[in-house]
């Protein structure tokens, strides 16, 4: 159930995204879309703004980290697929103890000459990962991703952060997290 407001949810958020993309009168290397609303029915812990958070229960920290890092992951490469504008998409995961906190989206957009090249290849972006994170995987699949994420989930403690970097080909996973 909560995979379905998932999916609800970032495709509203893409919605909003192309629709501002539309009408923004500048190029912009990285759209500031308001995510106020789109998230809405995907857990009732939410706090809805641009980044927004998860309470973590205590006692079942990993297993409700793993299966909230999942559920994003999973519904985000599933909105990118069909989607003409977003190339590739950006965020930070941070947990500090009490949330999961999702922040800093950043997205990059196909060019309109791209987007005329019906299944011509579009530029990626490349983002590599922040100071102080290291690279853990480079993913070509779903499988390889959902791995990664379940065995940070795994690992994480208070303070760390997985940062994700998706495109439609590759997965770019990035971590403060040690061995």
């Amino acid at each position: 159930m909560a995979i379905n407001y998932l999916k609800k949810l970032f495709l509203m958020a893409t919605v909003l995204l192309v629709a501002v993309g539309c009408f923004s009168g500048s190029e912009q290397k990285e759209p500031d879309f308001d995510l106020e609303g789109a998230f809405k029915g995907f857990a009732e812990n939410i706090t809805l703004q641009k980044d927004f958070s998860i309470s973590i229960r205590t006692e079942k920290a990993s297993e409700d980290i793993q299966k909230y890092l999942l559920e994003a992951d999973t519904e985000l490469s599933e909105s990118m697929k069909d989607d003409d504008y977003v190339d590739a998409v950006s965020y930070k995961v941070v947990y500090d103890g009490k949330n999961l906190n999702f922040v800093d989206f950043k997205t990059g957009e196909k060019t309109i000459s791209s987007r005329a090249a019906k299944g011509g290849t579009t530029s990626e972006s490349s983002w590599g990962c922040a100071d102080g994170q290291k690279l853990v995987t480079t993913c070509m699949s779903q499988g390889c991703v959902e791995k990664e994420l379940k065995e940070l989930a795994k690992k994480i403690n208070v303070g760390d952060e997985i940062e994700i970097h998706r495109s439609k080909s590759r997965v770019e996973i990035c971590t403060t997290i040690k061995d």
